[in-house]
């Protein structure tokens, strides 16, 4: 029986161990690395608001935070790497995902829902189209494909195409 790689990778995630997820990409071929796994979970738990008592978003919003990232890779706006993106401060200053600029962060550790559901948007799950560039607390770009409204933060996050 083959070792499901995607399922070691998870486990490796969840347990810190880098040498095992290194494994996954060189032995078992996966298409992403333990960094994009983890740093992938790490943003999209941080975004959605859980609060750790229970207060989470649905899996489809969660997907499309992902999705979000993933898009600004492959776009020549923005960086190459999930690690670029995330920490990428713009010319005149700006953020562009706050929680990896909060103490704590890296040594932040994401849980196992958060790990899957950045897996299945690395396999290609997909929740907003690819151009869809921005996500945040109010309209930007040039038309919003989808909202949330997060009735427990009572704000609603929009996502919108470039």
């Amino acid at each position: 029986i083959a070792p499901d790689w995607d399922e070691i990778m998870v486990n490796a995630v969840l347990a810190g161990d880098e040498r095992t997820g290194a494994d996954c990409v060189e032995i078992g071929g996966l298409r992403y690395t333990y960094d994009d796994l983890y740093l992938l979970a790490k943003i999209i738990e941080a975004e959605d608001g859980a609060d750790g008592g229970g207060h989470e978003w649905p899996d489809m919003p969660i997907i499309a935070l992902a999705n979000v990232v993933l898009n600004r890779v492959a776009s020549p706006l923005f960086p190459d790497t999930i690690r670029e993106v995330l920490y990428q401060v713009g010319d005149k200053g700006e953020i562009q995902y706050a929680p990896v600029h909060v103490d704590g962060w890296e040594e932040g550790k994401p849980t196992e829902r958060y790990i899957r559901l950045a897996q299945r948007a690395l396999m290609g799950e997909r929740a907003i189209p690819e151009d869809v560039i921005w996500q945040a607390l109010f309209p930007q770009g040039k038309v919003t494909v989808m909202t949330y409204y997060d009735d427990y933060l009572g704000s609603t996050t929009y996502f919108c195409k470039g």
